[in-house]
């Protein structure tokens, strides 16, 4: 059985082997052989028509703009022919198709159609994107390559030729939310159909597994390394030189996951460098994420023109759940706050705040002075807010800070001071009202020397504080 199995696994290495490498050796000519090439304007169709004219075969390359066209014909040869084609619209396609034939010399069909057109379309959080966005991108990424193929099946029967859809990493990995991704997603699950409705067409598949094409020439020819591509080339290069120099954002809408693509979930495929840092969960721009837009897309500053939808609470973190919104400042390297749940002392907290059986944050010293940090994940928009919590102190060497922590620069600004006093041993509350012009965190500091500080049911939300009516001087 061991022999036979052996066996069985040599012929499949050469059978597989060989079949790559025929698959690697070029064309023995390249005369008479004709290429359909759609969104040649710029990047990789406009690279690749510019590559096969270059070997000699006939390329017909569809552009969408007259500026596309003229750049063609200006570094290839005459046997290049351009033609104005939107592949979202069928009547072009069908010009097009007639130009095609008109060209083509009697009984010669197309020996490959490469369907390249495609568009990025809008990007952002799913509830931005209406259907109409998705509809937009659909109409060329995959409606667009439906009806080439269809349109030019007869011509490639005759030179029982192929079909090269060029799809992308984002139709096997979604990398944001996006109609793009849906698009490729969906192109990848057309284009096995294009085998099955003419068993004349060929359709190969890459190294890295999408469709999409080698015409027995590996993408190997193109120059090494990635290549932007226009979909998104709004900005100039210094630009994103400006941009590659921006710190690193957790809190960025477009930040994957800790679990993104992961198999086993267990396992996170993704983690930060600092503990307690929660990202892949934010809904809203961040500071960054602004900052970002407006220099790619030279936005005028006048105020914060892109605005996120507020939350009524950006903060409420009663520490009873595992993301609760406030976390251990990355940035700090000084003590931690720690969890507790029941009594730590007898001068301490018997319980949490919230309910009697649930959980506080604590900090603790003996003749050292000690200082720790809590910090909110998400930013907090500018504006009117409350902020109210409670605190634990029990000695008059404690002090609780409540900050204002840029986003940005991580500069602090002090919004309230609580020191505490031997005489109060209980929860007591705080809330007030600030305002603040730039997108913010909370910070959280507690300073003890001798004591012990306890914290518990933290809310910022927008708006003033509410007014309690006082009965009877309660």
């Amino acid at each position: 059985m061991i022999a036979v199995a052996v066996i069985v696994l040599l012929i499949c290495v050469l059978f597989f082997g060989l079949r790559r490498r025929l698959r690697q050796l070029p064309l023995p000519y390249y005369e008479g052989r004709h290429v359909v090439i759609t969104g040649c304007d710029t990047g990789f169709g406009h690279m690749l028509a510019k590559e096969l004219d270059a070997r000699g075969l006939s390329v017909f390359a569809g552009c969408l703009t007259n500026n596309g066209e003229e750049e063609l014909k200006k570094s290839c040869s005459r046997k290049l022919r351009t033609f104005p084609l939107d592949v979202s619209d069928p009547d072009s396609i069908k010009k097009a198709l007639l130009y095609i034939k008109a060209q083509l010399p009697d009984d010669i069909g197309i020996w490959a159609l490469v369907n390249n057109a495609g568009i990025a379309g809008s990007v952002g959080p799913v509830d931005w994107l209406t259907r109409r966005d998705y509809e937009v991108v659909m109409s060329v990424n995959l409606y667009g390559m439906i009806d080439m193929t269809n349109a030019c099946l007869p011509l490639l029967r005759k030179e029982k030729g192929r079909v090269v859809n060029m799809t992308s990493i984002c139709g096997r990995i979604t990398l944001a939310p996006t109609p793009y991704c849906a698009s490729k997603y969906a192109a990848e699950a057309y284009s096995p159909l294009s085998i099955i409705k003419s068993k004349t067409i060929q359709l190969w598949e890459n190294n890295d597994g999408s469709f999409g094409g080698t015409l027995y020439y590996r993408m190997s020819h193109f120059p090494e390394g990635t290549y932007r591509s226009n979909l998104y080339n709004v900005s100039t290069p210094d630009q994103w030189e400006i941009i590659r120099h921006m710190p690193y954002d957790y809190t960025s809408v477009t930040h994957v996951g800790p679990f993104e693509n992961a198999q086993d979930f267990k396992k996170p495929t993704v983690s930060s460098k600092y503990p307690g840092v929660y990202f892949g969960d934010h809904y809203n721009l961040s500071v960054i994420d602004i900052q970002n837009l407006r220099t790619l897309y030279r936005c005028k500053y006048d105020g914060y023109i892109i605005s996120p939808p507020k939350e009524y609470r950006p903060v409420h973190c009663t520490f009873d759940l595992s993301l609760c919104g406030l976390v251990n400042d990355w940035t700090s390297s000084g003590d931690k706050w720690t969890e507790k749940k029941g009594p730590v002392s007898d001068r301490g907290p018997q319980t949490d705040h919230s309910n009697g059986a649930g959980k506080y944050m604590y900090l603790n010293s003996s003749d050292t002075l000690r200082t720790a940090s809590l910090v909110s994940v998400r930013e907090i928009s500018p504006g009117p807010v409350c902020v109210s919590l409670y605190y634990y102190m029990d000695h008059n060497t404690t002090t609780l800070t409540i900050s204002q922590k840029e986003s940005t620069s991580g500069q602090t600004t002090t919004i309230k001071e609580i020191v505490g006093s031997e005489e109060v041993s209980s929860w007591t509350e705080v809330m007030f009202n600030t305002t603040v012009t730039t997108p913010w965190r909370i910070m959280i500091e507690g300073s003890s020397e001798e004591g012990e500080i306890a914290i518990d049911d933290v809310t910022v939300q927008y708006g003033d504080c509410p007014v309690y009516n006082k009965c009877g001087g309660q």
